[in-house]
């Protein structure tokens, strides 16, 4: 994310997010927006100094492109996936009773998000656990792009096994 917007790897995620929210039938979804930002690098600034979180540039992203804003929902809580997916329960399924959710993101992080999102949302729920109906509904969506951060390296499938273990024991402390 720079002063000009959004990186080219998040583009494609919200040019595909833009797409599905044109092409979908009444009632139309909402988006949410994820992410105050990274761990690894310090946030944007605005002119008056102050950040700004990656779900509110994207948000404008969006409204730019056509997606009215009583569509887009942020959560800009979260500075990672296993947060992305905590908050988005937290703060938008569960209150507004979502249960069908698109989730779009570039290949080279479907995997961790997949497994993330997957096991978030295998929960049922709140106050339904014992209705069989209902239970989330997940659809995923990949769009080009390569990793910013190490273009040429993908994590190794011990290794996406090692950290969905630890993602795993993680959210269960907090559940």
């Amino acid at each position: 994310q720079s002063e000009a917007g959004p990186p080219p790897h998040v583009v494609a995620r919200l040019e595909k997010a833009a797409q599905l929210y044109a092409l979908a039938k009444a009632p139309k979804p909402f988006i949410i927006t994820t992410a105050w930002g990274t761990p690894h690098k310090p946030c944007p600034k605005d002119a008056a100094g102050f950040e700004r979180h990656e779900a509110a540039d994207n948000a404008l992203f969006l409204i730019e492109r056509g997606v009215p804003p009583e569509a887009i929902l942020e959560e800009s809580a979260s500075l990672e996936t296993v947060g992305n997916a905590l908050f988005t329960r937290l703060l938008h399924t569960e209150p507004r009773g979502l249960r069908q959710l698109a989730v779009v993101n570039n290949r080279f992080h479907m995997p961790r998000t997949r497994a993330v999102f997957d096991h978030v949302f295998r929960v049922p729920p709140a106050g339904a656990a014992h209705e069989p109906e209902a239970r989330y509904e997940m659809t995923y969506f990949e769009v080009p792009g390569l990793d910013p951060h190490c273009p040429l390296r993908r994590p190794s499938p011990s290794k996406i096994a090692t950290r969905r273990e630890f993602l795993y024991s993680r959210l269960h402390s907090t559940l």
